[in-house]
Protein backbone atom coordinates (compact mmCIF):
# COMPACT_ATOMS: atom_id res chain seq x y z
CA UNK A 1 0.00 0.00 0.00
CA UNK A 2 1.28 2.92 -0.93
CA UNK A 3 0.41 6.90 -0.04
CA UNK A 4 0.95 10.36 -0.55
CA UNK A 5 0.27 13.22 -1.93
CA UNK A 6 1.18 16.31 -4.88
CA UNK A 7 1.38 19.71 -5.84
CA UNK A 8 2.91 21.83 -8.52
CA UNK A 9 2.58 25.55 -9.43
CA UNK A 10 0.43 28.20 -10.07
CA UNK A 11 -1.37 28.55 -13.22
CA UNK A 12 0.56 31.06 -15.07
CA UNK A 13 3.93 30.35 -12.48
CA UNK A 14 7.34 28.81 -14.38
CA UNK A 15 11.05 28.68 -13.92
CA UNK A 16 12.12 30.89 -17.11
CA UNK A 17 11.27 34.24 -17.60
CA UNK A 18 11.22 36.84 -20.57
CA UNK A 19 13.53 38.61 -18.45
CA UNK A 20 12.86 42.38 -19.09
CA UNK A 21 15.74 43.76 -16.87
CA UNK A 22 16.75 44.16 -12.99
CA UNK A 23 20.07 44.44 -11.22
CA UNK A 24 22.56 41.60 -11.33
CA UNK A 25 24.75 40.58 -8.87
CA UNK A 26 27.46 43.38 -9.89
CA UNK A 27 25.02 46.27 -9.74
CA UNK A 28 24.57 46.36 -13.65
CA UNK A 29 21.37 46.34 -15.56
CA UNK A 30 20.97 43.25 -17.27
CA UNK A 31 20.37 42.69 -20.82
CA UNK A 32 16.52 43.75 -22.06
CA UNK A 33 15.10 41.47 -24.47
CA UNK A 34 17.74 42.58 -27.75
CA UNK A 35 20.17 40.23 -26.12
CA UNK A 36 19.59 36.87 -24.42
CA UNK A 37 19.93 37.06 -20.62
CA UNK A 38 21.31 33.35 -19.04
CA UNK A 39 19.43 34.33 -15.59
CA UNK A 40 15.95 34.12 -17.22
CA UNK A 41 16.17 30.09 -17.46
CA UNK A 42 16.40 30.76 -13.57
CA UNK A 43 14.33 33.09 -12.44
CA UNK A 44 10.73 33.11 -11.35
CA UNK A 45 8.42 34.10 -14.09
CA UNK A 46 6.64 35.96 -11.01
CA UNK A 47 7.71 36.88 -7.71
CA UNK A 48 4.86 35.18 -5.67
CA UNK A 49 5.61 32.02 -7.75
CA UNK A 50 8.08 30.87 -5.26
CA UNK A 51 5.47 31.44 -2.48
CA UNK A 52 3.54 28.35 -1.35
CA UNK A 53 0.63 29.99 -1.76
CA UNK A 54 0.54 29.88 -5.12
CA UNK A 55 0.73 26.11 -5.95
CA UNK A 56 -1.87 23.95 -6.98
CA UNK A 57 -3.42 20.39 -6.40
CA UNK A 58 -5.45 17.97 -9.02
CA UNK A 59 -6.10 14.31 -9.51
CA UNK A 60 -2.81 12.69 -10.04
CA UNK A 61 -2.42 10.52 -12.57
CA UNK A 62 0.37 7.39 -12.05
CA UNK A 63 2.14 4.33 -14.16
CA UNK A 64 2.93 1.10 -12.16
CA UNK A 65 5.75 -0.62 -13.59
CA UNK A 66 7.27 -4.27 -11.96
CA UNK A 67 9.14 -7.25 -12.13
CA UNK A 68 6.98 -10.69 -13.19
CA UNK A 69 7.99 -13.18 -11.12
CA UNK A 70 9.38 -14.50 -14.41
CA UNK A 71 12.37 -12.45 -13.63
CA UNK A 72 14.45 -13.61 -11.06
CA UNK A 73 16.25 -12.26 -7.95
CA UNK A 74 19.69 -12.95 -9.31
CA UNK A 75 18.80 -11.39 -13.15
CA UNK A 76 17.52 -8.16 -11.35
CA UNK A 77 20.58 -7.92 -9.01
CA UNK A 78 22.66 -7.94 -12.73
CA UNK A 79 21.40 -4.99 -13.47
CA UNK A 80 21.86 -5.62 -17.60
CA UNK A 81 21.51 -3.36 -20.16
CA UNK A 82 17.98 -4.79 -21.49
CA UNK A 83 16.46 -5.56 -18.19
CA UNK A 84 14.24 -3.21 -18.11
CA UNK A 85 12.33 -4.35 -21.35
CA UNK A 86 11.45 -7.45 -19.20
CA UNK A 87 9.54 -5.09 -16.69
CA UNK A 88 5.40 -5.16 -17.45
CA UNK A 89 3.06 -1.96 -16.80
CA UNK A 90 0.54 -3.10 -14.40
CA UNK A 91 -2.91 -2.92 -15.59
CA UNK A 92 -5.33 -0.25 -13.74
CA UNK A 93 -8.03 -3.06 -13.10
CA UNK A 94 -5.00 -4.77 -11.34
CA UNK A 95 -4.71 -2.77 -8.48
CA UNK A 96 -6.99 -0.27 -5.87
CA UNK A 97 -7.24 3.30 -6.42
CA UNK A 98 -8.42 5.72 -4.07
CA UNK A 99 -7.74 9.74 -5.11
CA UNK A 100 -8.85 13.41 -4.26
CA UNK A 101 -7.70 16.43 -5.64
CA UNK A 102 -3.54 16.44 -3.85
CA UNK A 103 -3.76 13.08 -2.46
CA UNK A 104 -3.69 9.04 -3.39
CA UNK A 105 -3.53 5.92 -2.23
CA UNK A 106 -2.21 2.85 -4.24
CA UNK A 107 -3.46 -0.68 -3.24
CA UNK A 108 -1.22 -3.41 -4.87
CA UNK A 109 -1.04 -7.13 -4.91
CA UNK A 110 2.74 -8.49 -4.32
CA UNK A 111 3.31 -10.91 -7.15
CA UNK A 112 7.03 -12.43 -6.35
CA UNK A 113 8.23 -15.02 -3.18
CA UNK A 114 5.77 -17.56 -2.47
CA UNK A 115 5.45 -18.71 0.90
CA UNK A 116 4.08 -20.84 3.10
CA UNK A 117 3.61 -21.88 7.23
CA UNK A 118 5.75 -25.11 8.16
CA UNK A 119 4.61 -27.03 10.96
CA UNK A 120 7.02 -24.96 13.47
CA UNK A 121 5.00 -21.76 12.28
CA UNK A 122 8.24 -20.95 10.12
CA UNK A 123 7.89 -18.35 7.01
CA UNK A 124 9.14 -21.11 4.22
CA UNK A 125 9.93 -19.42 0.98
CA UNK A 126 8.01 -22.41 -2.09
CA UNK A 127 8.62 -22.60 -5.52
CA UNK A 128 6.54 -20.63 -7.79
CA UNK A 129 4.85 -24.06 -9.25
CA UNK A 130 3.91 -25.00 -5.41
CA UNK A 131 0.33 -25.21 -5.60
CA UNK A 132 -0.70 -22.86 -2.32
CA UNK A 133 0.97 -20.34 -0.51
CA UNK A 134 1.12 -16.57 -0.52
CA UNK A 135 3.28 -13.89 -2.37
CA UNK A 136 5.11 -11.75 0.00
CA UNK A 137 7.07 -9.10 -2.51
CA UNK A 138 6.42 -6.49 -4.85
CA UNK A 139 9.22 -5.11 -7.16
CA UNK A 140 8.99 -2.19 -9.28
CA UNK A 141 8.28 1.93 -9.56
CA UNK A 142 5.67 4.82 -9.91
CA UNK A 143 5.40 7.64 -12.19
CA UNK A 144 3.75 10.28 -10.95
CA UNK A 145 2.39 13.44 -13.14
CA UNK A 146 -0.33 16.26 -13.40
CA UNK A 147 -2.09 15.87 -17.06
CA UNK A 148 -3.54 18.41 -18.43
CA UNK A 149 -6.67 17.06 -18.18
CA UNK A 150 -6.12 17.59 -14.68
CA UNK A 151 -4.16 20.76 -13.79
CA UNK A 152 -3.69 22.80 -17.50
CA UNK A 153 -0.29 24.50 -18.03
CA UNK A 154 -1.39 27.84 -19.82
CA UNK A 155 0.46 30.38 -21.65
CA UNK A 156 2.51 27.13 -23.22
CA UNK A 157 4.87 29.44 -25.61
CA UNK A 158 4.87 33.09 -24.62
CA UNK A 159 6.27 34.80 -28.28
CA UNK A 160 9.00 37.63 -27.38
CA UNK A 161 7.18 40.58 -29.49
CA UNK A 162 10.46 42.84 -28.29
CA UNK A 163 12.66 40.77 -29.85
CA UNK A 164 10.72 40.40 -33.48
CA UNK A 165 9.49 36.99 -32.16
CA UNK A 166 13.40 35.79 -32.69
CA UNK A 167 13.04 34.29 -28.84
CA UNK A 168 10.29 32.18 -27.43
CA UNK A 169 9.59 30.56 -24.13
CA UNK A 170 7.53 27.25 -23.72
CA UNK A 171 6.34 26.70 -20.52
CA UNK A 172 5.71 23.04 -19.38
CA UNK A 173 5.25 20.87 -16.17
CA UNK A 174 7.78 17.88 -14.57
CA UNK A 175 7.08 14.68 -13.91
CA UNK A 176 9.04 12.00 -11.30
CA UNK A 177 9.96 8.87 -11.14
CA UNK A 178 9.68 7.08 -7.69
CA UNK A 179 12.32 5.66 -6.61
CA UNK A 180 15.22 7.38 -8.65
CA UNK A 181 18.82 8.51 -8.04
CA UNK A 182 22.06 8.57 -9.72
CA UNK A 183 26.24 9.43 -10.00
CA UNK A 184 26.50 12.90 -10.79
CA UNK A 185 26.16 12.85 -14.44
CA UNK A 186 24.41 9.33 -14.73
CA UNK A 187 21.41 7.74 -14.61
CA UNK A 188 18.84 8.81 -17.36
CA UNK A 189 21.77 11.90 -17.91
CA UNK A 190 24.37 9.55 -19.76
CA UNK A 191 23.05 6.52 -22.36
CA UNK A 192 25.71 4.75 -20.66
CA UNK A 193 23.99 4.77 -17.25
CA UNK A 194 20.27 5.19 -18.54
CA UNK A 195 19.55 1.50 -18.46
CA UNK A 196 20.32 1.27 -14.62
CA UNK A 197 17.55 4.39 -14.55
CA UNK A 198 15.08 2.01 -16.18
CA UNK A 199 15.98 -0.61 -13.90
CA UNK A 200 16.27 1.10 -10.34
CA UNK A 201 12.79 -0.19 -8.65
CA UNK A 202 12.00 -0.60 -5.27
CA UNK A 203 11.03 -4.09 -3.19
CA UNK A 204 7.91 -4.00 -1.63
CA UNK A 205 6.88 -6.11 1.22
CA UNK A 206 3.67 -7.14 2.19
CA UNK A 207 1.36 -5.74 5.40
CA UNK A 208 3.44 -2.80 4.95
CA UNK A 209 2.25 0.63 4.38
CA UNK A 210 4.96 3.22 2.21
CA UNK A 211 4.54 6.71 1.42
CA UNK A 212 6.95 8.39 -1.12
CA UNK A 213 10.16 11.05 -0.41
CA UNK A 214 11.65 13.77 -2.94
CA UNK A 215 14.93 15.53 -2.67
CA UNK A 216 13.37 19.24 -3.35
CA UNK A 217 17.15 20.30 -5.18
CA UNK A 218 17.50 24.11 -5.91
CA UNK A 219 19.64 25.19 -8.67
CA UNK A 220 20.66 29.38 -7.92
CA UNK A 221 21.96 31.98 -11.19
CA UNK A 222 21.80 34.83 -11.62
CA UNK A 223 24.16 35.92 -13.93
CA UNK A 224 23.30 37.56 -17.60
CA UNK A 225 25.89 36.21 -19.46
CA UNK A 226 25.45 32.64 -21.43
CA UNK A 227 27.91 30.06 -20.32
CA UNK A 228 28.80 26.96 -21.26
CA UNK A 229 27.74 24.12 -19.31
CA UNK A 230 31.19 22.50 -17.90
CA UNK A 231 31.98 18.74 -18.45
CA UNK A 232 34.19 19.59 -15.17
CA UNK A 233 31.60 20.42 -13.14
CA UNK A 234 29.03 17.61 -13.35
CA UNK A 235 27.20 19.63 -15.97
CA UNK A 236 26.41 22.63 -13.79
CA UNK A 237 28.00 26.32 -15.00
CA UNK A 238 30.91 26.90 -13.45
CA UNK A 239 28.44 30.02 -11.27
CA UNK A 240 25.65 27.59 -10.34
CA UNK A 241 24.90 27.17 -6.94
CA UNK A 242 23.58 24.30 -6.39
CA UNK A 243 21.46 23.03 -3.51
CA UNK A 244 21.88 26.52 -1.34
CA UNK A 245 19.70 28.84 -0.04
CA UNK A 246 22.13 30.81 1.88
CA UNK A 247 22.59 34.22 0.83
CA UNK A 248 21.02 34.19 -1.88
CA UNK A 249 18.35 35.58 -3.98
CA UNK A 250 15.55 33.05 -4.24
CA UNK A 251 13.72 34.46 -7.16
CA UNK A 252 16.70 33.20 -9.21
CA UNK A 253 16.69 29.74 -7.43
CA UNK A 254 15.00 27.10 -9.53
CA UNK A 255 12.77 24.71 -7.13
CA UNK A 256 12.81 26.64 -4.11
CA UNK A 257 9.63 26.97 -1.80
CA UNK A 258 9.08 30.64 0.16
CA UNK A 259 7.04 29.27 3.55
CA UNK A 260 6.73 32.40 5.74
CA UNK A 261 4.96 36.02 5.28
CA UNK A 262 0.89 36.85 6.01
CA UNK A 263 0.00 34.96 3.07
CA UNK A 264 1.92 31.35 3.19
CA UNK A 265 1.85 31.02 6.84
CA UNK A 266 -1.60 29.63 6.53
CA UNK A 267 -0.28 27.00 4.11
CA UNK A 268 1.91 25.35 7.22
CA UNK A 269 4.99 24.39 5.39
CA UNK A 270 7.96 23.61 6.44
CA UNK A 271 11.27 25.41 5.99
CA UNK A 272 15.18 24.56 6.59
CA UNK A 273 16.95 28.02 5.92
CA UNK A 274 16.60 31.57 4.75
CA UNK A 275 17.49 33.60 2.24
CA UNK A 276 19.97 36.94 2.96
CA UNK A 277 17.11 38.99 3.72
CA UNK A 278 15.79 36.05 6.02
CA UNK A 279 12.98 35.09 4.53
CA UNK A 280 11.77 31.37 5.31
CA UNK A 281 12.43 28.66 2.54
CA UNK A 282 12.62 24.98 1.61
CA UNK A 283 15.03 23.27 -0.38
CA UNK A 284 18.20 21.32 -1.20
CA UNK A 285 16.60 18.77 1.16
CA UNK A 286 13.99 15.81 1.99
CA UNK A 287 10.79 16.38 2.15
CA UNK A 288 8.30 12.78 2.94
CA UNK A 289 4.73 12.66 2.04
CA UNK A 290 4.39 14.97 -0.59
CA UNK A 291 5.83 14.84 -4.19
CA UNK A 292 6.27 18.70 -5.90
CA UNK A 293 6.08 18.95 -9.54
CA UNK A 294 7.65 22.08 -10.60
CA UNK A 295 7.10 24.08 -13.93
CA UNK A 296 9.74 24.94 -16.02
CA UNK A 297 10.27 26.59 -19.31
CA UNK A 298 13.11 26.44 -22.43
CA UNK A 299 13.62 29.05 -24.89
CA UNK A 300 14.01 28.73 -28.29
CA UNK A 301 16.19 31.78 -30.46
CA UNK A 302 17.57 32.86 -33.54
CA UNK A 303 20.58 34.36 -31.38
CA UNK A 304 22.23 31.16 -30.28
CA UNK A 305 20.46 28.37 -32.90
CA UNK A 306 18.53 25.89 -30.50
CA UNK A 307 17.01 25.39 -27.00
CA UNK A 308 18.17 26.56 -23.96
CA UNK A 309 16.59 24.98 -20.16
CA UNK A 310 18.61 25.39 -17.03
CA UNK A 311 20.37 23.18 -15.38
CA UNK A 312 18.03 22.07 -12.81
CA UNK A 313 16.65 20.29 -15.80
CA UNK A 314 19.34 18.70 -18.15
CA UNK A 315 23.05 18.59 -18.61
CA UNK A 316 23.89 19.17 -22.85
CA UNK A 317 20.70 20.48 -25.05
CA UNK A 318 17.33 19.23 -24.17
CA UNK A 319 15.95 18.76 -27.24
CA UNK A 320 15.35 14.89 -26.09
CA UNK A 321 13.23 15.30 -22.80
CA UNK A 322 11.62 18.82 -23.47
CA UNK A 323 9.84 17.11 -26.79
CA UNK A 324 8.03 13.83 -27.66
CA UNK A 325 10.71 10.87 -28.34
CA UNK A 326 11.10 7.59 -28.74
CA UNK A 327 13.49 6.87 -25.69
CA UNK A 328 12.49 3.97 -23.67
CA UNK A 329 11.51 4.28 -19.87
CA UNK A 330 10.45 0.27 -19.38
CA UNK A 331 8.50 -2.61 -20.95
CA UNK A 332 7.35 -0.95 -23.97
CA UNK A 333 6.45 2.33 -22.70
CA UNK A 334 8.80 4.96 -24.47
CA UNK A 335 9.11 8.65 -23.84
CA UNK A 336 11.27 10.50 -21.68
CA UNK A 337 9.28 14.09 -21.69
CA UNK A 338 9.31 16.36 -19.03
CA UNK A 339 11.86 13.92 -16.84
CA UNK A 340 13.81 16.47 -14.82
CA UNK A 341 18.00 15.46 -14.40
CA UNK A 342 17.89 12.21 -12.50
CA UNK A 343 21.25 12.81 -10.58
CA UNK A 344 19.70 15.97 -8.75
CA UNK A 345 16.15 14.83 -8.19
CA UNK A 346 15.94 11.98 -6.21
CA UNK A 347 13.48 10.40 -4.64
CA UNK A 348 12.27 7.47 -2.61
CA UNK A 349 9.87 5.05 -1.15
CA UNK A 350 9.73 5.35 2.76
CA UNK A 351 7.96 3.06 5.21
CA UNK A 352 5.31 4.27 7.39
CA UNK A 353 3.85 2.22 10.19
CA UNK A 354 0.22 2.84 11.30
CA UNK A 355 1.03 4.04 14.82
CA UNK A 356 3.46 6.74 13.09
CA UNK A 357 0.53 7.81 10.98
CA UNK A 358 -1.77 7.84 14.31
CA UNK A 359 1.48 10.10 15.21
CA UNK A 360 1.52 12.07 12.61
CA UNK A 361 -2.07 12.77 12.43
CA UNK A 362 -2.14 13.81 16.11
CA UNK A 363 0.15 16.65 14.76
CA UNK A 364 -2.05 20.01 14.43
CA UNK A 365 -0.37 21.41 11.75
CA UNK A 366 0.55 20.25 7.89
CA UNK A 367 3.95 20.35 7.88
CA UNK A 368 6.64 20.51 10.24
CA UNK A 369 10.22 18.71 11.41
CA UNK A 370 10.34 16.10 13.52
CA UNK A 371 12.86 18.79 16.02
CA UNK A 372 9.53 20.27 16.88
CA UNK A 373 8.14 19.48 20.78
CA UNK A 374 5.43 17.81 19.58
CA UNK A 375 7.81 14.60 18.54
CA UNK A 376 9.87 14.92 21.69
CA UNK A 377 7.07 13.65 24.01
CA UNK A 378 7.30 10.01 25.00
CA UNK A 379 4.31 9.51 23.27
CA UNK A 380 4.77 10.95 19.83
CA UNK A 381 8.64 9.60 18.92
CA UNK A 382 8.92 8.18 15.29
CA UNK A 383 11.52 6.20 14.16
CA UNK A 384 13.57 8.51 11.57
CA UNK A 385 15.43 5.98 10.04
CA UNK A 386 12.39 5.48 8.14
CA UNK A 387 12.22 8.66 6.91
CA UNK A 388 14.41 10.68 4.24
CA UNK A 389 16.97 13.32 5.80
CA UNK A 390 19.80 15.03 5.68
CA UNK A 391 21.82 12.43 7.74
CA UNK A 392 21.01 10.12 5.09
CA UNK A 393 22.14 10.19 1.10
CA UNK A 394 21.86 13.60 -0.80
CA UNK A 395 22.49 14.63 -3.66
CA UNK A 396 25.25 17.94 -4.72
CA UNK A 397 26.04 18.84 -1.42
CA UNK A 398 22.25 19.24 -0.14
CA UNK A 399 20.99 18.02 3.18
CA UNK A 400 22.98 20.66 5.19
CA UNK A 401 22.31 22.49 8.61
CA UNK A 402 20.28 26.03 7.15
CA UNK A 403 20.58 24.85 3.53
CA UNK A 404 24.48 25.54 3.25
CA UNK A 405 25.64 23.57 0.87
CA UNK A 406 29.07 24.56 2.71
CA UNK A 407 28.16 23.79 5.94
CA UNK A 408 29.95 20.93 7.45
CA UNK A 409 26.89 19.59 9.43
CA UNK A 410 24.36 17.69 8.12
CA UNK A 411 20.78 18.67 9.13
CA UNK A 412 19.57 15.56 11.06
CA UNK A 413 15.76 16.61 11.19
CA UNK A 414 13.25 14.73 9.19
CA UNK A 415 10.79 17.58 7.20
CA UNK A 416 7.45 16.31 5.98
CA UNK A 417 4.34 18.25 4.53
CA UNK A 418 1.21 16.31 4.80
CA UNK A 419 -0.52 18.07 1.58
CA UNK A 420 -1.26 21.51 0.19
CA UNK A 421 -4.64 23.06 0.86
CA UNK A 422 -7.21 20.60 0.80
CA UNK A 423 -5.39 17.56 0.65
CA UNK A 424 -4.09 15.87 3.50
CA UNK A 425 -2.59 12.41 2.57
CA UNK A 426 -2.26 11.20 6.22
CA UNK A 427 -5.96 11.90 7.05
CA UNK A 428 -6.59 10.02 3.61
CA UNK A 429 -4.73 7.21 4.37
CA UNK A 430 -6.36 7.07 7.90
CA UNK A 431 -10.00 7.01 5.89
CA UNK A 432 -9.05 4.38 3.10
CA UNK A 433 -7.69 1.70 5.66
CA UNK A 434 -9.59 2.87 8.54
CA UNK A 435 -6.62 3.48 10.87
CA UNK A 436 -8.60 5.26 14.10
Amino acid sequence: MIFGSVFTDGENSRWCDNYEGDDDDDGVAFHKFHKFSYAQLYKANDNEDIMINSKRIGIVSEKIYYYPNTVSDEEIEQNGVDLYQKMKLLDPAEYSVYKRDGDFVFIINCNRKKVIINDLGERVEVPESYNGGIYTEFKGFIILEYTEDSIPVPFKKINDEIAKNTRSVTQFRTRIKIPQSANPKQGLESSSTAHQWRNQHYTFSANTIYSVARFNATVYNKIRHIYVRDDDNDGFTNIDSVNNLYNKDPRFMVGVIQTDGEDNEPYEFPSNGADKSGTKLFGGNWLNFSIYLPQLGYVVSDEFDGMRVNTYFHIPKAENRLTDNNDPIAANDTNTKWFPRTDLNWTNFIVVPENEIKIFRGYSKKGGDSNDRYFKNITNIINKSNYMYGEKDCPYGGGKKDGNSSNSTKDSEVYFYKGFDTADCIDFVSRVLNIQ
